[in-house]
């Protein structure tokens, strides 16, 4: 239930529009991503923090780690302060609840 529930407050948030065509690895991705942001670029604020622990919680350990590995090779692969700058926008909106 806890799972449906963050993968439904990540649909409303980023794209509900495509709610339907969202997969459990898209938020598992979306959340190394929130993990990397902070880790790599600085730190997120409150919104987004909440937002990360809630996804966080629903995860699969394994799936997350691999997520993680793969977040962070995407992120030296483009570059942290591109990364960074890319992803800017996206923790913004989640501070903003998504407007």
């Amino acid at each position: 239930m806890r799972k449906t529930l963050a993968i439904a407050f990540v649909c409303a948030l980023i794209a509900p529009a495509q709610a339907q065509q969202i997969t459990a690895e898209d938020v598992t991705s979306f959340t190394a991503a929130l993990v990397g942001y902070s880790v790599k670029c600085g730190r997120l604020g409150p919104n987004a923090t909440g937002t990360m622990n809630l996804l966080a919680e629903s995860l699969d350990k394994t799936q997350a780690a691999v997520a993680a590995i793969n977040m962070n090779a995407h992120i030296q692969q483009f570059g942290v302060t591109r990364w960074c700058a890319g992803m800017k926008d996206v923790v913004d909106m989640l501070e903003r609840g998504g407007q």
